[in-house]
C-alpha cells in the first residue's frame, strides 16, 4: 500500500490557525486612524483576547512553513532541473510567515500595553499594527503565483487550478484587491489537499514500477 507524506496538508493546518484567527479571534480592532482613547478603550476590554490572537497568528507561521518547504520538494520533482519556480515558492513562504511573526508582535504589543501607553503612542502602534498586512499579503500572493506558474508548466496541480491562481494575482493588484486575499487562502487549502491526493498517486506509481523491475530482474 502506498504512502501518502502529511506534509502537503500543512498547508490545510495554517488555514484552520488563520481562519480561528482572524474569524473567531481578532475582531473589529480599531482602524489605523482611530484616536488613542479610542486604541486605549477598545484593549481595556479585549486586551486577552487581542494577545491570545497575536499568539494563534504567529503560530500559523510553523505551518505555512512546513508547506512551503513541502511545495518546493514537489515543485523541484516536477520541474525541470534548473526551474526557479522551487525556491521562489520556499522563499515566498518564509516571506509570508516572517510577515505574519512580524504582525502577530506587533498586535501582541498594543493589545498587551494599550492601558500603559500614553493616546499618542497607543495611535501611533495602532496605526502600525493595522498596516503590517503588505508583508504577509504579498508573500502569500507570490507563493500562489509561483505555486500556480508550476500547476501550468507540470502535472504537480490540475491545470485549471494553475489559471486560477494566476487570475487571484492579478485581482491583487487591481483596486478590488482585498478580495484575494481571503481566495488565496481558499486556494492554498485546496492546493494542499490535492497535494496530498495527488502524492498517494505518485507513490503508488512508484511502488508499481519497483515491484516491475524487481520482478523482471528476478
Amino acid at each position: 500500500m502506498a504512502r501518502r507524506s502529511p506534509t502537503p496538508l500543512a498547508g490545510a493546518l495554517f488555514v484552520v490557525f488563520l481562519v480561528a484567527t482572524f474569524a473567531g479571534l481578532w475582531g473589529d480592532t480599531p482602524p489605523g486612524d482611530a484616536s488613542g482613547p479610542t486604541v486605549i478603550s477598545f484593549y481595556e476590554d479585549k486586551g486577552t483576547q487581542g494577545m491570545v490572537a497575536a499568539v494563534m497568528l504567529a503560530l500559523s507561521a510553523v505551518p505555512l512553513l512546513v508547506f512551503a518547504a513541502a511545495v518546493r520538494d514537489r515543485l523541484r520533482a516536477a520541474l525541470p532541473e534548473g526551474s526557479v519556480l522551487p525556491g521562489l515558492a520556499f522563499g515566498a513562504g518564509i516571506v509570508a510567515a516572517a510577515g505574519f511573526t512580524t504582525a502577530a508582535a506587533a498586535h501582541f504589543a498594543v493589545a498587551a500595553n494599550a492601558e500603559e501607553l500614553e493616546p499618542a503612542a497607543a495611535q501611533a502602534v495602532n496605526t502600525i499594527d493595522a498596516d503590517l498586512f503588505l508583508g504577509f499579503s504579498m508573500g502569500l500572493g507570490t507563493l500562489v503565483l509561483a505555486m500556480s506558474v508550476a500547476a501550468l508548466r507540470s502535472d504537480v496541480l490540475p491545470t485549471w487550478s494553475g489559471w486560477a491562481g494566476v487570475a487571484l494575482f492579478v485581482v491583487s493588484v487591481t483596486p478590488v484587491g482585498a478580495v484575494a486575499f481571503p481566495l488565496w487562502v481558499l486556494w492554498i487549502l485546496m492546493s494542499s489537499v490535492m497535494l496530498y491526493r495527488r502524492d498517494a498517486g505518485v507513490s503508488a506509481r512508484r511502488t508499481a514500477a519497483t515491484r516491475i523491475i524487481f520482478g523482471e530482474s528476478a
